[in-house]
């Protein structure tokens, strides 16, 4: 039952999500603009937006991410709500578990912002454990 209502929930905020989610830019847009230091606004905002998306993705392709960018002698997967791709990646990059695809992926982060995926590590984030019924 418990698995029901998860998928239950995910198509739900999937829909509300979809619906409010346009309205909610437009009327951000409208609000920045109205302030004295736009240009700081709508970094935060984007960044911000940026790096939910960005542990969003940390999250929907955990399976994926752990068997294609880290060795198995990783002690940092992916898959944490609260932690970023990047952070993972500077983590296993530290410990030298990177894979292959793993490192070219990092590469790819240094063209954006050097040493992007060290810069990004967060120390204090909440690991998933079986006790959590998830």
């Amino acid at each position: 039952m418990r698995i029901l209502i998860s998928i239950i929930l995910f198509f739900v905020a999937l829909l509300i999500f979809s619906i409010v989610f346009p309205f909610g830019i437009l009327y951000q847009f409208i609000s920045i603009f109205k302030k004295r230091n736009k240009s700081i606004y709508f970094s935060d905002y984007f960044f911000k937006i940026a790096q939910c998306i960005d542990q969003l993705g940390n999250v929907t392709y955990r399976e994926l991410f752990n068997d294609v960018l880290i060795t198995p002698a990783s002690k940092n997967a992916f898959g944490d709500n609260q932690e970023t791709i990047s952070s993972v990646i500077g983590k296993n990059l530290e410990d030298n578990t990177l894979s292959k695809t793993g490192i070219w992926l990092n590469k790819i982060l240094n063209l954006i912002q050097p040493n992007h995926s060290v810069i990004s590590i967060e120390d204090n984030v909440n690991y998933p454990t079986d006790e959590s019924g998830l």
